[in-house]
């Protein structure tokens, strides 16, 4: 099975413009990645900005696809979504949910507690989105969860309520 399921977003910015690696292949296969994105170029794994001309890229379907051509291109929005296996399909093209910042093999054993619990509960972590200052975990398919306060909001309030009077 050439799809993965997503079990938690390594970064998801829609704020920003950002500099990406496009990559298109002769067949007019498209992929736009950040340039220390790992992807399957010559049957291994390679960092986009290491692709080039007449490499050989692999399509979800295992086929290979000759790259034509590679540009860099600016767009909108940060977008890393980690899957089971660590690999994602983007245009068809296979790619890997990791990039070169850490050893792919070392993360992906790393993440592995947390796609048990994805896999066990169907709760996701949402640490490591933008806005986020402490672990949260949702179900599958949720994008908020009601709840109530958390006792660091309560005491962050009352420490913020305790120093505007103070400053008065």
């Amino acid at each position: 099975d050439a799809f993965s399921e997503v079990f938690m977003w390594g970064h998801r910015v829609p704020e920003g413009v950002w500099d990406f690696v496009e990559i298109v292949t002769e067949d007019g296969a498209t992929i736009t990645l950040s340039a220390s994105h790992y992807l399957y170029a010559n049957g291994n794994l390679a960092t986009a900005r290491a692709v080039l001309p007449g490499d050989v890229l692999t399509l979800a379907n295992g086929s290979p696809a000759v790259v034509a051509a590679t540009a860099t291109v600016r767009r909108a929005g940060l977008y890393n979504p980690m899957t089971m296996s660590g690999d994602i399909v983007v245009n068809g093209v296979k790619a890997s949910s990791y990039t070169a910042a850490f050893d792919p093999a070392v993360v992906h054993g790393l993440m592995a507690p947390l796609r048990m619990l994805y896999k066990a509960t169907g709760w996701s972590l949402r640490a490591f989105e933008p806005h986020r200052r402490e672990l949260e975990f949702l179900p599958m398919g949720a994008e908020r969860f009601e709840r109530k306060p958390s006792v660091a909001a309560a005491v962050r309030g009352w420490f913020a309520a305790a120093n505007a009077v103070e400053s008065k």
